[in-house]
């Protein structure tokens, strides 16, 4: 069983949702390591058509291993690229909280601008970040 921190489980709660949800509007995927286990959860849902927010969250295996970390960050980075032609896109957005520059350094190195701060966004009422990469 991997282990994730305890401010995922409401990310990792809502994976489980899309993975069974019977609509078409959401994409969820999975990375794994070399023993088969998932370091990696995300995907996208659609709110509306060319639109996509983008989700993910790690296993502290990722946290913990420079190596596996980058590997990651380069398949992120090619599947955002790809999103915009697989899903006829012209927009990829994705939220952070505020206080996880770490996150915000993740998702502008992929390629997304931040846009703006979103008061009172998160589960608990924390402020989040609001990033968008535009085609």
């Amino acid at each position: 069983m991997m282990e994730y921190r305890k401010s995922d489980r409401p990310a990792l709660d809502y994976f489980h949702e899309l993975l069974h949800h019977p609509e078409d509007k959401y994409r969820a995927w999975a990375i794994l390591n070399e023993e088969g286990n998932p370091v990696a959860l995300g995907g996208f849902a659609f709110p509306w058509p060319k639109v996509a927010d983008a989700f993910m969250t790690f296993s502290q295996e990722v946290e913990n291993n420079h190596e596996l970390a980058m590997a990651i960050f380069w398949r992120m980075k090619k599947i955002a690229k790809m999103a915009f032609d697989q899903y006829d896109l012209h927009r990829i957005e994705a939220t952070a909280p505020y206080d996880k520059t770490d996150r915000a350094r993740w998702l502008k190195n992929i390629g997304f601008k931040q846009e703006g701060c979103l008061k009172k966004y998160g589960p608990d009422g924390q402020d989040y970040v609001m990033f968008g990469m535009v085609k």
